[in-house]
């Protein structure tokens, strides 16, 4: 069910983001002593790996297998987060790090959290509406209002409502997932451009 499912990814995406975070702020502390550029490796390391355990975790035909790759994914991605606010709070100095970080929230509330969820399901309802006219039905918005048949109809029509929307569904957030090798490629560009500190012996 639906409701077992929220349960279950919640559950998963926190506990390995609590997990991620805390565990990357630390490793990066422990690296960054050996090398400066560990800051900045560290997060684009966990988010590449991350993109194809998430995609390998959306492609499993079991709950089981979705939530236990969804953790590693989880634990693996988080570990941006602590790093790339040091490194924000490093970069603008005392006085701009209020500005800095209320910039930065912007950016990821709304044209990450707003902007994302729209795009994608803007994404999944052209899919959906394709991969339902390739079952020979068309009209999918009509058809399958909010991506289900409504009370009463035919076998035939609950079946294509409910494969096109979920794997509409499925193939978005995979490609959306994979395309997080993006962000790991700035991560490392950063950690090159890096002007290193000398340490203090």
């Amino acid at each position: 069910g639906y409701t077992e499912l929220g349960v279950i990814i919640a559950l998963t995406f926190m506990l390995g983001s609590a997990i991620s975070t805390l565990g990357g702020g630390l490793l990066v502390h422990w690296a960054s002593r050996f090398d400066q550029r560990w800051i900045l490796w560290v997060p684009a390391i966990g988010v590449a790996l991350s993109a194809p355990l998430y995609v390998a975790a959306y492609a499993q035909t079991s709950w089981q297998g979705l939530a236990a790759i969804l953790f590693l994914a989880s634990v693996v991605n988080s570990t941006y987060l602590a790093p790339s606010y040091a490194m924000l709070h490093s970069a603008v100095g005392p006085h701009g790090r209020a500005t800095a970080s209320v910039i930065a929230s912007f950016c990821l509330s709304l044209i990450a959290m707003g902007f994302g969820p729209l795009i994608a399901g803007i994404g999944i309802d052209l899919l959906a509406s394709h991969l339902f006219g390739q079952s020979g039905l068309t009209g999918f918005s009509a058809a399958c209002p909010g991506g289900t048949a409504p009370g009463g109809s035919s076998l035939q029509l609950i079946s294509a409502c409910r494969s096109a929307t979920v794997q509409a569904t499925q193939l978005v957030i995979m490609c959306c997932l994979a395309a997080m090798v993006w962000p790991a490629w700035h991560f490392y560009l950063a950690a090159r451009h890096m002007k290193l500190r000398e340490r203090s012996k």
